[in-house]
């Protein structure tokens, strides 16, 4: 295919078999939208077939190929038709130069002052009310008789209403504005069965044959292809075959790309050699999206290279974004280093495109292969040139930090040392639960208590917590303290609790509670009680073990830490590591886990 599709890149286009007049015009954008419609594409080429005298062929180039504010047109046809075709041209362009209203002016919602006036004068004046704003799709049914399909008289008329199919009936409502914005999943398989046949019932009416243009088209198929009815796409397709440009074959072939559909891809692209439709860098990149083998890939990016089309940055960013995780991932495995990496990154393609997500995919590399140094160096280098580094590189580094706290813990304050780098709750979790598995206490203390006093704590922390602080401590595991590993699921709740201990707690709580617990309930679950062969736990442990909960969130809210999250996990983790594999009991561990100081704050 990648033959092919040099073969096709390489052919001239195909003449025209009957000699016709070629004429070229500058008009306003303006003037264009009002023959061809508004629509999300308007600034991709267009091309559509005017029904004058024996037709005249409208080819309106794309903005990049424009002249500043005018578009291009090529009108091919007879030279009375070409000629006509140009008269309409100018005569739009100029009647919006000067300000002349068009047949077809808007009326606007509110009438002027001077008209309100002039109505009121008059008895039979225009009425005050003249329009209604409607935020309403173009009918909630596009199968019943109450469907409102608008009179299409023009191009612009049906690339209007296509346009408004495809944007009304998009799953949220909203029309996007951006090219690179896909269209969700529809709300309902019928809705997309019914848009799918309305396009496909507009495209095969012959009434419409006359009004079909590129741009419509290529709304039709962008939609089908989002909401996978393929079917229809290719019946709108064949409906439109005379109106195709290189946008149309590269939404199909993105499409089949996606799919790893290759019989589809060559299909397409050798009914594009048959059109003579010449190949861009998008072309290029939905077969580089196709292919899966990292080495064909780096064989075709070397060829874009070569046909020059790595000079567009979108095609760069793509390319890199499919390409750098496969690429590091072999570069690292046959022994190279991250700094020889970058070098030829930036040889190849410029020292501009480490982006976050770039960053991401290759952290995401050094991750699969367990290359803890890898990583430690990519990080280094992004911190060394103030790259972004943001919660998702964290992430990928941490998915192969499974039971290594201590590489976790040096990723995240090496992390924390990048001014745009944010803790999210869900990054607490995740460190939290690490530090957790691998039973460092005083570092799950400090982010327990950052993590309310920052309100990122979440349901899982909770609810982990919480089923700890209630569990009752098996009298075979209470006796013998130096089993560190087996009491540390009873331990660690009871430990990591006290989000600013001068906070009041509920009175309500108190009351239950025996008066030798109120000075500090916490105790409560560490008193001799909790040590029982029951199974079970008691309601008002539980109920209990809420409030604490709810304790160290509202303590949290009105108390602020007077150290930074970086120094006290330092500080925590180095406490881990003194402690080991020591002996410890219960007891011990509160009078000598890490403290927090924090200050009370008043709203």
């Amino acid at each position: 295919m990648q033959r092919l599709l040099g073969r096709l890149e390489d052919t001239p286009p195909r003449k025209s078999p009957v000699p016709a007049k070629v004429r070229e015009i500058k008009v306003l954008e303006e003037v264009v939208v009002r023959f061809a419609g508004t629509l999300r594409k308007g600034v991709l080429e267009n091309i559509w077939f005017e029904s004058i005298r024996h037709g005249c062929r409208v080819h309106v180039l794309s903005a990049k190929e424009g002249d500043g504010f005018y578009r291009r047109v090529i009108l091919s046809g007879t030279e009375r038709a070409t000629a006509l075709v140009a008269a309409q041209f100018i005569r739009a362009h100029d009647s919006l130069i000067i300000g002349t209203p068009s047949d077809e002016s808007i009326i606007p919602l509110v009438a002027s002052r001077a008209a309100l006036h002039a109505s009121r004068a008059e008895p039979d004046g225009s009425p005050v009310i003249r329009k209604i704003w409607d935020d309403s799709s173009l009918g909630d049914d596009l199968s019943s008789s109450s469907h409102r399909r608008p009179p299409i008289k023009s191009v612009a008329d049906f690339a209007t209403y296509i346009g408004r199919l495809t944007n009304d009936y998009s799953p949220t409502g909203q029309s996007g504005n951006e090219s690179t914005q896909p269209y969700k999943q529809a709300s309902s398989v019928i809705g997309r069965h019914a848009i799918a046949s309305r396009l496909v019932a507009e495209f095969q009416r012959e009434a419409n044959a006359k009004y079909l243009s590129s741009a419509a088209l290529n709304q039709a198929l962008e939609y089908l292809v989002q909401v996978d009815q393929l079917k229809q796409a290719r019946m709108v397709f064949s409906k439109a075959e005379h109106v195709v440009t290189t946008h149309t074959f590269n939404i199909l072939l993105e499409a089949a790309a996606k799919r790893r559909d290759l019989r589809g891809f060559e299909r397409l692209l050798r009914a594009m050699f048959q059109s003579r439709i010449r190949p861009t860098g998008k072309t290029w990149m939905a077969l580089l999206t196709a292919l899966v083998n990292p080495n064909v890939k780096a064989r075709l990016i070397k060829e874009m290279a070569e046909r020059g089309h790595l000079k567009d940055p979108n095609i760069v960013r793509g390319a890199l974004q499919m390409t750098i995780h496969d690429s590091l991932f072999l570069h690292l495995e046959g022994g190279g280093d991250i700094i020889t990496f970058i070098s030829l990154i930036a040889k190849t393609f410029g020292a501009n495109w480490f982006t976050p997500p770039l960053l991401g995919q290759m952290f995401q590399a050094t991750s699969d292969l367990r290359d803890h140094r890898a990583a430690g160096q990519l990080l280094e280098y992004c911190l060394d040139r103030k790259f972004i580094i943001n919660d998702s590189i964290l992430h990928s580094v941490l998915g192969m930090c499974h039971n290594n706290s201590f590489a976790t813990a040096h990723f995240t304050l090496r992390c924390m040392g990048s001014p745009t780098f944010k803790m999210t709750p869900r990054l607490f979790e995740r460190v939290f639960f690490i530090f957790y598995k691998t039973r460092k206490l005083n570092a799950c203390r400090v982010l327990w208590q950052y993590a309310c006093l920052t309100d990122c704590l979440t349901v899982a922390m909770k609810h982990a917590v919480r089923n700890d602080l209630t569990h009752p401590v098996p009298l075979t595991e209470a006796a013998p303290p130096g089993k560190w590993g087996r009491i540390f699921p009873f331990l660690v709740s009871k430990v990591i609790l006290g989000v600013n201990p001068t906070f009041e707690l509920e009175e309500s709580i108190k009351e239950d509670l025996p008066p030798e617990f109120h000075e500090n309930p916490l105790r409560y679950f560490t008193d001799e009680h909790m040590y029982t062969d029951r199974d079970s736990q008691d309601p008002f442990s539980v109920r209990l073990a809420w409030a604490l909960l709810n304790h160290d969130i509202q303590a949290g809210q009105n108390s602020v830490p007077l150290y930074s999250l970086p120094i006290m996990l330092e500080a925590a983790t180095a406490l881990d590591r003194e402690w080991g594999t020591k002996p410890k009991s219960l007891e011990w561990a509160l009078q000598n886990a890490i403290n927090v100081p924090v200050a009370h704050v008043l709203y």
